[in-house]
């Protein structure tokens, strides 16, 4: 297990080396200059243009110019933005937290409905509730998260005025304001964005549930707990789902680089301050430092995530062995 462990670390680096270098690849083969949207630069004054692109090394080669930024990020240096001349690993740091508060409440709601209505779905298979299940799930995947979002800000924020429609927090709460009263208005913003981001992983965790449970509905061990006189739901509870719940964990691991990037669309529309934002105002702009570190953030993200799937499956399954 120790040794397949590390032989994952160890394939890690080539898998984040390849994603960072294509996507320097794809920054400089972009249109646009990025000097365009330094902050202290003249459009128009072609020699200060060529002084500060010379200044920053974006004249250099690209192989120079990235195993330059790959020497800083193994010192521990992000960069600075272009834009705002700020430190890239604070700006990340501030809009990180903001981002995985977001993305911790969607994968708890999403896990919970979806694994609970894909029981459901199972245990009541071919019913008129299976059947109204099946539909929402279709509509949670075919539904662009986009849209989505844009009804419920149009319905539940716009229409009934039940919650806010951008933002994380009431400007003008009184700074002498409760614990819960802070934390009652943060959870108002954060309801029509986690819906948003929660429904299609709660759709396909459903479906994905409700597969697995099938298949072990009829299996021997349910006939044989049942003749011994157990109860239908403690079969359910203590047989079936343990059972049935195995593959579903490694799909809730990879789930999180999933809600990480459904974030960029959900933190613009909702107007939120998290890494989303923060990606997309510097890929108008071309901040390729901006860009290069959250692209490597998502990037660890991912390869920890997948490893935590392997853990997972192997921890909890004992049929699984690595060695």
């Amino acid at each position: 297990m120790l040794v397949y462990l590390l032989r994952r670390l160890l394939m890690a680096i080539p898998a984040l080396l390849g994603i960072t270098v294509g996507t320097f690849l794809l920054i400089s083969a972009a249109p646009g200059d990025p000097l365009l949207a330094y902050a202290s630069i003249d459009s128009t004054d072609h020699s200060q243009l060529e002084r500060a692109r010379a200044n920053l090394g974006l004249d250099d080669p690209l192989p120079v110019q990235y195993f330059r930024w790959l020497g800083n990020i193994v010192q521990g240096n992000l960069g600075r933005s272009l834009v705002t001349q700020r430190s890239v690993a604070g700006e990340i740091a501030t809009s990180f937290g903001v981002t995985v508060r977001l993305t911790a409440a969607a994968l708890v709601l999403s896990s919970l409905v979806g694994v609970g209505v894909g029981v459901l779905s199972a245990v009541r298979q071919y019913s008129l509730l299976d059947y109204a299940f099946t539909l929402l799930s279709f509509l949670g995947l075919s539904v662009p998260g986009f849209f989505l979002g844009l009804v419920l800000v149009a319905v539940f924020a716009l229409q009934f005025e039940l919650f806010p429609t951008s933002g994380m927090s009431t400007l003008t709460l009184p700074p002498d304001a409760s614990v819960w009263d802070r934390f009652w208005d943060s959870t108002r913003y954060l309801v029509l964005p986690v819906i948003t981001l929660s429904a299609p992983n709660a759709a396909s965790l459903a479906r994905f549930t409700r597969s697995s449970m099938l298949d072990v509905l009829n299996q021997p061990y349910r006939t044989t707990a049942r003749a011994k006189g157990l109860r239908e739901r403690r079969v359910l509870w203590r047989h079936l789902l343990p059972n049935a719940i195995l593959p579903v964990i490694t799909i809730v691991a990879l789930r999180l680089p999933h809600l990480f990037g459904g974030s960029v669309v959900v933190e613009t529309i909702f107007n939120f301050p998290g890494m989303g934002m923060l990606g997309v105002r510097a890929a108008i702009d071309k901040d390729y430092p901006m860009i290069m570190g959250i692209t490597l953030i998502f990037s660890v993200l991912l390869l920890v995530s997948n490893f935590i799937a392997d853990v997972l499956y192997a921890a909890f399954d004992p049929r699984v062995r690595y060695d």
